[in-house]
Order: C-alpha cells, then structure tokens, then sequence
C-alpha cells in the first residue's frame, strides 16, 4: 500500500461502526454498489480482506480490527482538529491531555464494541 485513500478509509470506518454496507450507505447518502466498490478498492490497496460475511452480516477480519483501531484514532483526530479551528483555539494541546483523550475514546470504544446500545464515534 503506498498511499492510504481517506475516501476509502471513511467508507470502511463507516461500515465498520454501521455494521453493514447498507446502513454506511444510508448515513453516507451514497449508494450500497458505491461502499462495496470503494471497500473492495482498499482491501485491494491492502492486500487482504478486512470484513468476512456472517449470514447476512458483516464481521471485521483481523486486519480489518487492526485497520479500524487506526481509523478510529484518524477520524477522532480530524474531528479534534476541525472543532480546534472552528473555534479558533489554535493552542498547542498539551500532550497528557491528548493522551487522556486518547485513552478515554479507546476505553469508551472497547465498551459500545461489547454493547450495542453504546454508539461512540
């Protein structure tokens, strides 16, 4: 993989906390044939499959929790940075804070993982 697609990336995070295809496409007004697409892109770019079918459900390979562990630190931090600009509080956070942050994001997604009813993004 030489250059990682964020487009691609987004559509399998979506997926990923969505718990399938259909339902990314909903929260991503995009259709199911363009996620499929696009997942197979990355798993391509990959080189391994990252869900493998369950009935009629999707469930995350081991690359594909390893892939959605960095995911969900990628797009926690765009969110940091976008509500940091947004608001113009360009300090520097300091790096025990970011640490917490992490770490309390990480604890709260091991939980909504073991309990549907929690949804963390």
């Amino acid at each position: 993989m030489r250059h990682l697609n964020y487009t691609h990336l987004l559509y399998f995070w979506t997926v990923a906390c969505a718990g399938s295809i259909a339902r990314a496409a909903e929260e991503l007004h995009l259709t199911s044939q363009t996620i499929g697409g696009q997942l197979k892109q990355l798993e391509q770019s990959v080189g391994t499959p990252l869900f493998e079918r369950v009935g009629r459900g999707l469930k995350l390979t081991e690359t594909g929790q390893v892939v959605k562990q960095y995911a969900d630190e990628i797009f926690y931090l765009d969110t940091e940075l976008t509500q940091r600009v947004k608001s113009s509080q360009m300090l520097i956070p300091q790096a025990h804070d970011r640490e917490a942050r992490r770490w309390l994001h990480r604890s709260l997604l091991l939980c909504s993982d073991r309990h549907s009813y929690w949804r963390v993004r």
